[in-house]
């Protein structure tokens, strides 16, 4: 496995900030990439950090300029069921709009692996356990339907510009629980078996690591 330059964008959540973790400690080169909106820049893990927005074109075009990117990790996105369906406009344009600014800008620079973070909630209630690749998409609120648009993207501009993508379907991933009264020991995703084998799965589909 020869190292890699990679983009992290949206790496001060707590998914992001692991694989960060992850990348680091395989030896990977990292520039993380992050509006801090909803996260924290002290969540990040390691890697350059590059304060920016997938919402500024120009932002992104001044960073795929400056550096060279053999794969995007994008974790970068707004989450919560509940506010996307009082909040709509929200999640549509973080989530989606947003993320077409960043496939452009990867497309018109050549760079055609990216590992996406999905939701589990694209799926809506389920019919039949364990849900599988069989199971329909019918997601019931605007932040899965949000998701399931740019998996829908992701295929359109597979064919159209030959980017290869995966898509990592997270079912409520969530930090350490606090104890009152102790500082728990938190525990680390990054170190998690199902954690690193998912990523490592998802690497070797796109087959830019050899």
């Amino acid at each position: 496995m020869r190292n890699q330059n990679i983009l992290a964008v949206g790496c001060a959540g707590y998914i992001g900030s692991r694989m960060v973790k992850y990348l680091l400690d395989a030896a990977h080169r990292v520039v993380t990439l992050g509006s801090l909106v909803s996260g924290h820049r002290s969540a990040g893990l390691g890697g350059t950090f590059i304060h920016a927005d997938l919402a500024s074109r120009s932002q992104l075009a001044d960073l795929f300029q400056t550096h060279r990117f053999d794969c995007v990790m994008h974790f970068a996105s707004f989450i919560q069921a509940g506010e996307s369906v009082c909040d709509p406009t929200r999640y549509y344009r973080h989530n989606v709009a947003n993320t077409q600014n960043l496939l452009d800008a990867m497309a018109e620079h050549s760079i055609r692996n990216l590992i996406f973070s999905s939701t589990a909630t694209i799926f809506g209630e389920p019919r039949h356990t364990p849900i599988d690749e069989a199971h329909p998409n019918e997601p019931i609120n605007p932040y899965g339907r949000s998701k399931l648009m740019v998996e829908n993207m992701l295929a359109d501009y597979g064919l159209a510009y030959g980017l290869k993508s995966v898509c990592l379907r997270f079912s409520m991933p969530r930090p350490p629980r606090r104890t009152p009264g102790r500082t728990p020991r938190p525990r680390d995703a990054s170190r998690s078996p199902g954690f690193a084998s998912g990523i490592e799965a998802a690497c070797d589909h796109l087959d830019f690591w050899r």
